[in-house]
């Protein structure tokens, strides 16, 4: 068994951090809350993309943020992102030519 396995199964540190904005292989995200928060900001990092395997774009908004640590000798972390999703059958209006969609 790895040590990262072993680490994992001796159970996880009863605290969670929140966060309202995490940094992930050079994308930051935004919570949908915090990004309401800030009526004047110039972009929108709070919605996700992904492609199902039905040949659907699937489109969601982060609502919330989690990191929880396991206990043991390395630092251990993995983060946790809550979406709200939207059935891709009501997308309303696409505009390609822009890489624009309005949900």
């Amino acid at each position: 068994m790895s040590d990262e396995l072993r680490q994992v199964a001796g159970g996880l540190v009863f605290k969670a951090k929140s966060y309202t904005s995490y940094d992930v292989n050079g994308y930051r995200f935004h919570t949908s809350t915090y990004e309401r928060s800030r009526p004047n900001r110039r972009t929108t990092n709070s919605g996700v993309l992904t492609s199902g395997t039905d040949g659907l774009d699937y489109y969601g908004r982060v609502e919330e943020m989690f990191e929880i640590s396991f206990y043991g000798r390395t630092n251990l972390r993995a983060v946790m992102f809550k979406y709200h999703w939207f059935d891709p059958t009501t997308v309303t209006r696409k505009t390609p030519h822009l890489g624009l969609v309005k949900i």
